[in-house]
């Protein structure tokens, strides 16, 4: 298994929220499912999309620990497998 950066993952989850609202905008069933269910209305997506964008742009550079923690489990992924 091959470890990614947090900034590959929070672009995953990003474009995954992203796919989300554009599904509620498609799906009006699925859109009064989530009001019923919740106190939010359709209304509060947008800003719920812009709120989860920023928070996520905040995380533009893995710490650097995190960095060679990533590339050390990469280097010994390599040589085990050259055995």
């Amino acid at each position: 298994m091959l470890l990614v950066p947090t900034t590959l993952s929070a672009n995953f989850l990003y474009q995954n929220y992203r796919q989300a609202l554009q599904i509620l905008e498609h799906e009006e069933h699925a859109v009064s499912v989530v009001e019923d269910a919740t106190c939010c209305n359709r209304q509060d997506f947008p800003q719920f999309l812009q709120e989860e964008l920023a928070y996520l742009s905040s995380l533009n550079a893995d710490p650097p620990e995190l960095t060679v923690q990533i590339e050390y489990a990469n280097a010994l992924k390599r040589y085990y497998e050259t055995k």
